[in-house]
């Protein structure tokens, strides 16, 4: 998931709609695997514009009446549904080689 840079605020300034239906997606991801922690994990690739975003205080604010981002961004750390890839800064950026270790149990491995 990508959104550049001020995209995100912008659009909830200008066209909320647009950025409501963005935050729900978001906000739907662990929510919807919350019952499915024992089936497998979901690998999710999110850019540092997007998170720098969504961590953002002013952001949070003017969100708060979609969706509680500081909460989304505590339900996507639940490494029992969900694995984030490390990604570039600005874009999504996924390796060729990924799958490779898209499968088994040891697919996603968090440094710690």
């Amino acid at each position: 998931m990508h959104q550049p840079a001020g995209n995100l605020g912008d659009l909830l300034g200008q066209r909320e709609w647009e950025a409501a239906e963005i935050l729900w997606a978001m906000d739907r991801i662990p929510r919807s695997l919350w019952a499915y922690g024992d089936a497998g994990r979901v690998h999710l690739s999110l850019s540092g514009t997007l998170l720098e975003t969504m961590a953002s205080p002013g952001f949070q604010r003017r969100a708060y009446g979609i969706v509680d981002c500081g909460s989304l961004l505590w339900y996507l750390q639940n490494t029992t549904i969900i694995c984030i890839l490390g990604t570039g800064y600005y874009h999504p950026v996924l390796s060729a080689a990924l799958h490779r270790f898209s499968s088994g149990k040891n697919a996603c491995r968090h440094v710690r």
